[in-house]
């Protein structure tokens, strides 16, 4: 039986225990792609650059695939 592939979308700005709670219940319904909001959606005063967010959110290990989405 093929795995199902699992979507995430967010910003991520500060990873928080929610998140991880979240990110570990998709993880368990299969394949993991994460995609973070491209820096264009993300202009709050304390957004971190979407490098840098993609960098924490792969140290987590729990998201099979991280990527970062389309500026339009």
């Amino acid at each position: 039986m093929r795995r199902k592939t699992i979507l995430l979308g967010g910003k991520f700005n500060r990873i928080h225990p929610g998140h991880v709670w979240l990110l570990k219940k998709a993880k368990k319904l299969g394949y993991l792609v994460v995609v973070l909001a491209h820096d264009r959606h993300n202009r709050r005063s304390y957004a971190l650059p979407s490098r840098v967010r993609k960098r924490q959110l792969e140290s987590l290990k729990i998201a099979d695939k991280v990527v970062v989405g389309s500026p339009r």
